[in-house]
C-alpha cells in the first residue's frame, strides 16, 4: 500500500497496491467517480451530507458504479453493489467486513473504513488486482462518508476500471 497524503493514513497490508489520499478534484481518472465526489462536496457545507441527500435518478450515469457501506458492530457490510462493483472486487450485497477477521484483506478494509468513517472527508484510492479468471485490472474508487447511524457513518462510493 502507498499513501499519498499527509493524513495519518493507517499502514495495512492487506491493501498492498493500492494508492490512497484524501480526494480531491484532480484525482479522478473517471468522470463518474468526479461526478460523485463534485455532489459530495457541494451538498456538504460543514458537516457531511445525509445519505438520503443523493438522488440516484439526478446520477443516472454512476448507478452500475456505486457501492453502499454500512457499519455494523464488528466491522461492515456491502448494502449495495453496482455492476462495476461487482465485476472489479467480485463482491456480492451482503458481504462482511470484520475487523477481528482472520482474512488479512477484510481485516485491513475494515479498518481503513473505520479510518474514512472518523476522518469525515471523501478517500480516493487506485490500484491493481488480479481474479482467477482475469489478467491483472487497474481501478480507481471514491469512499464518501454520508449519513450518522448509530455504528457511523454510512460510506457511499463508486469505482471504476481504469487504463494501463
Amino acid at each position: 500500500m502507498v499513501i499519498d497524503s499527509d493524513s495519518p493514513v493507517p499502514d495495512l497490508p492487506g491493501m498492498s497496491g493500492r494508492h490512497i489520499a484524501r480526494a480531491g478534484a484532480d484525482s479522478f481518472h473517471s468522470p463518474k467517480l468526479l461526478r460523485l465526489f463534485t455532489w459530495w462536496q457541494e451538498t456538504a457545507q460543514d458537516h457531511a451530507p445525509g445519505f438520503a441527500d443523493f438522488d440516484i435518478l439526478q446520477h443516472p450515469m454512476l448507478a452500475p458504479h456505486l457501492f453502499v457501506i454500512a457499519p455494523r458492530d464488528d466491522g461492515y457490510c456491502l448494502r449495495l453493489a453496482g455492476e462495476e462493483y461487482g465485476g472489479l472486487f467480485n463482491l456480492k450485497k451482503g458481504h462482511h467486513w470484520r475487523r477481528q477477521s482472520d482474512d488479512i484483506m477484510d481485516r485491513d478494509f475494515s479498518l481503513y473504513l473505520d479510518f474514512v468513517s472518523k476522518q469525515a472527508v471523501p478517500y480516493y484510492s487506485r490500484g491493481h488486482l488480479a481474479l482467477h479468471e482475469r489478467d491483472w485490472l487497474h481501478f480507481e474508487s471514491l469512499l464518501c462518508p454520508v449519513a450518522e447511524t448509530v455504528n457511523g457513518p454510512t460510506l457511499l462510493g463508486a469505482c471504476a476500471r481504469i487504463g494501463g
